[in-house]
């Protein structure tokens, strides 16, 4: 579809709307559209566009590894988009596990239930939050929930360790809820395929030391010098990762670059700790390697968005074309 450009005026250039368009909207002369800036492209949304409905889906599970199944169905299908839930159970458990997931997932909410039947319901969409504050929540969360585990292991607190494992809970919550709204968002958003992958990657950060409590919280261990330290970077690097998020810094992203490599091909830390900490240093390794996955595509867009020469602290100085 071609449109011609027309002159308003001494400086003004616009073009016409398609007019299936506008009427599908019900766009109005005054009302506002949304458009993003993309190299040599604008993208156009309307804020009035329907928003997707996917209605209602029916699950029938059966009494084998009933946990699993609850847990994948209702997070997929929240997480795609979906307004209702339907769970016909054979095993007598699965209703007040069912109660305990639904407790954990923004905006699902049981509607009806019997013996062996629950109806759930999205009650909260859309939700109030934005993307972009949700998303720093789950930063932020993230960040909180790895401090409470060092600081429990740092204090041989093995009863805390037990309570903070329930922080991950929140942080999934935080990444459903995110993951819904990509989906089910008519708006233009930007950078989708950096965010999807950002959410589900700090969602396996989490997972990490999840496993990391329900390893240790029945066990007093003493941090080493090297364990210590490693936990220590691992808190920084996630912290780093937040702000590159929010703010280019090619000194920072080289820094990190030269970081990893020790990481993958360091002193054999594994190898050469004590049997005890070999678990947890594993983990904190996995957790860090994920981080660098994500500040890799966190450079990728950051160099494609730059214009011009970039200047930092006379680091790096480079003519991007």
């Amino acid at each position: 579809m071609k449109r011609k450009i027309n002159r308003v005026g001494h400086n003004t250039l616009t073009i016409s709307l398609p007019s299936k368009w506008a009427k599908k909207y019900n766009l109005q002369p005054r009302d506002e559209l949304e458009v993003i800036e993309e190299k040599n492209r604008l993208l156009i949304s309307s804020e009035s566009q329907p928003k997707k409905d996917l209605g209602r889906i029916s699950f029938k599970i059966g009494k084998e590894n009933y946990e699993w199944s609850i847990r994948k169905i209702l997070f997929s299908t929240y997480e795609s988009g979906f307004d209702e839930v339907e769970i016909y159970t054979e095993e007598h458990k699965s209703i007040p596990y069912i109660i305990k997931v639904v407790e954990n997932i923004l905006g699902f909410e049981i509607i009806t239930q019997s013996k062996d039947y629950c109806l759930i319901k999205n009650v909260a969409s859309p939700l109030k939050e934005s993307l972009p504050d949700l998303i720093n929540k789950l930063f932020i969360v993230t960040i909180a929930f790895s401090e409470d585990v060092f600081t429990a292991f740092k204090n041989k607190d093995a009863a805390f360790l037990k309570v903070v494992e329930q922080q991950e809970w929140t942080q999934n919550k935080l990444c459903m809820a995110c993951l819904r709204i990509l989906h089910e968002s008519d708006e233009v958003i930007k950078e989708p395929n950096l965010i999807y992958f950002m959410i589900e990657t700090l969602e396996a950060v989490a997972d990490d030391l999840k496993y990391v409590c329900q390893h240790y919280y029945d066990k007093r261990i003493s941090l080493d010098e090297d364990s210590e330290k490693m936990f220590e970077s691992y808190i920084l690097l996630l912290k780093e990762m937040y702000s590159l998020y929010h703010h280019f810094d090619i000194k920072l992203h080289f820094s990190l670059s030269k970081d990893k490599n020790q990481v993958e091909y360091g002193s054999n830390l594994i190898e050469n700790s004590k049997k005890e900490q070999r678990v947890l240093i594993s983990y904190l390794q996995s957790a860090s390697l994920k981080l660098y996955d994500i500040g890799r595509e966190i450079f990728y867009r950051d160099i494609s968005q730059s214009k011009g020469v970039i200047k930092n602290d006379s680091f790096f100085t480079s003519s991007i074309k």
